[in-house]
């Protein structure tokens, strides 16, 4: 603001009653001084001088001090505000620590205890009247001073904070794309522990089947295994090469041969020419609710729940595995996900019985 000491200095007064008098009468020999005293005091006291509002409302730009009458009122206001200011987690800096221009207190004199209030209240400079030429040009120019080094503080301040911003905005943006990649990592790592898993089921599976060569001890021994699966299910296994159901593992749902030949008579017209037709697997929830079967067909199926897979030997279709079990506990998609990558050693394991049944003749 003040390149060299001759500078003028412009001040802005807000003094009224006989400090304004006393400081006009006093700026007016004062050859270094730009003094206006054209605005009004301001209303509300000196609680209203603490808010940023009234602050905010003065147009500061051509001033470089602002003078600011302290009376013994307003001194008194200072010291409760600065009481709840000690007592509480305050932060908030009164109004004339956010200006551009240096705020200066003048009041008319009193005791140490009251200048050491001002001091408290974080004024660019004080001044008492009487007035000493000397003395108040050296604190003006010191408060013009202590307001540039405020500025350039706050604008360091400024500066780290947004540093600050930026480093912490950065960290977030770095934080997500680490939580993203972790859940990606996992989720991954599930993937591939659940397709280890479905890899040995498969293992365990085919394993259990090598070296049968006896078809029809081959399928209830794959059937058991299917059995195992689900719980509280039963299971059959159809062959297109005969044209009936070979095998059947039947739990308490049925348990008369009567009742076997009939669920078997019943899946043959329903789910087996469904599935042998599609090339894929059917799911019946709920057999009763149906309506492309007849309905003598869903009084017969009624209370089950149905998934036949066809078995296939690449594009042959060897025959069709069919498991059931009550409504109650039911079949989903997801029983049929993990069933169905059974089938095709339990095809390879089929055909290979089938071709030394046929070369033993």
């Amino acid at each position: 603001m003040l390149s060299q000491e001759k500078t003028k200095i412009r001040i802005l007064s807000l003094l009224d009653g006989d400090l304004k008098d006393t400081f006009r009468a006093f700026a007016a020999s004062a050859d270094d001084l730009d003094y206006d005293s054209s605005i009004k005091r301001a209303q509300g006291g000196a609680v209203g001088r603490l808010e940023d509002g009234f602050w905010s409302g003065l147009d500061l730009s051509g001033y470089d001090v602002v003078l600011l009458g302290i009376s013994r009122a307003d001194l008194e206001q200072f010291r409760h505000y600065q009481a709840e200011k000690d007592g509480e987690d305050f932060t908030t800096e009164p109004g004339w620590r956010k200006v551009s221009a240096a705020v200066v207190a003048v009041h008319a004199g009193g005791t140490v205890q009251e200048v050491e209030l001002l001091a408290q209240m974080e004024f660019d400079g004080i001044l008492s009247v009487p007035l000493d030429e000397q003395v108040v040009r050296k604190r003006l120019i010191s408060a013009v001073r202590r307001c540039e080094q405020r500025e350039q503080l706050q604008q360091r301040y400024g500066k780290v904070r947004r540093f600050c911003q930026d480093v912490n905005r950065k960290r977030r943006n770095l934080r997500d794309k680490v939580d993203l990649l972790c859940k990606d990592m996992i989720n991954s790592n599930m993937r591939f522990t659940d397709t280890l898993r479905t890899l040995q089921r498969i293992y365990d599976f085919q394993s259990n089947l090598t070296g049968e060569f006896d078809p029809r001890y081959l399928l209830y021994k794959a059937l058991r295994e299917i059995k195992a699966e689900l719980t509280d299910s039963s299971a059959a296994m159809y062959l297109c090469r005969s044209g009936k159901f070979e095998a059947h593992v039947a739990g308490a749902w049925y348990e008369q041969s009567e009742d076997i030949a009939e669920i078997e008579d019943s899946l043959e017209q329903t789910v087996v020419p469904e599935a042998l037709e599609k090339g894929q697997s059917v799911l019946v929830s709920d057999a009763q609710m149906w309506d492309q079967i007849t309905a003598k067909q869903r009084k017969l199926l009624s209370g089950l729940s149905i998934l036949a897979m066809p078995v296939k030997n690449g594009n042959e279709i060897l025959g069709v595995t069919v498991v059931y079990r009550s409504v109650k506990q039911g079949l989903s998609s997801k029983d049929g996900e993990q069933l169905v990558p059974l089938m095709k050693p339990l095809a390879q394991a089929l055909a290979a019985a089938h071709k030394v049944e046929h070369l033993i003749g």
